[in-house]
């Protein structure tokens, strides 16, 4: 929970120097790596959360993981379970329809079953 707390962003995001290929290189990495870390943290962070039966800590803990990687069905799967659990089934169902939208205009594809099925 520390960890996801002090994550403030993109690592060096603004950071830059002229004619510096292999600084611009490990920055890249670096930045890439530090993500998917602060990814993994969320995903485990929500559901030892969900776990507890610590809604609203879980649902914040899933919505900032949503916020740097919307792309990722499992995350909405996740908000979708934790809110049909805590009560927002309406909720639950404005999210199926928010995934399946993002899902059709960005990659052209359609959630997998095992999203359809919750």
């Amino acid at each position: 929970a520390q960890a996801a707390a002090l994550y403030a962003g993109p690592f060096l995001d603004d950071f830059y120097v002229a004619d510096s290929d292999l600084l611009e290189d490990w920055m890249v990495t670096t930045r890439e790596r530090l993500h998917q870390q602060m990814l993994t943290a969320l995903s485990k962070l929500t559901e030892q959360q969900e776990t507890q039966g610590k809604w609203d800590n879980a649902l914040a803990s899933v919505r900032r993981l949503l916020a740097l990687a919307p792309w990722q069905e499992e995350a909405h799967c996740q908000l979708m379970r934790l809110l049909a659990r805590s009560g927002q089934r309406s909720a639950a169902l404005a999210q199926y329809d928010t995934l399946t939208q993002m899902l059709m205009d960005e990659l052209g594809v359609s959630p997998a079953p095992e999203t359809d099925a919750l």
